[in-house]
């Protein structure tokens, strides 16, 4: 279908830019932003995070974290792991 409408200059240089990134022409590139966001939102990728198991190391206390960080701010932390002889 041909249509014609007016684009704002800062959209008109938008999809400019990204004609000239992915090298397609300028109707493939606002066909597919239009596809994109006027797509229902169940079609869109989601964003998934994917959770890290993290260990505390062993001589640290989970449930002073607090004062872990207290230690560190002071300094105080690092220079008693200084003093642990090395494994």
């Amino acid at each position: 279908m041909r249509t014609t409408f007016t684009l704002d200059s800062d959209v008109v240089r938008l999809i400019e830019e990204k004609v000239h990134r992915l090298r397609k022409p300028f109707k493939v590139v606002v066909n597919n932003a239009l596809r994109r966001g006027l797509a229902p939102q169940s079609t869109l990728a989601r964003y998934r995070v994917r959770a890290h198991v993290a260990h505390i190391l062993p001589g640290l206390d989970g449930r002073k974290l607090n004062t872990l960080a207290n230690q560190f701010e002071e300094g105080s932390l690092v220079a008693r792991l200084r003093k642990r002889p090395a494994r």
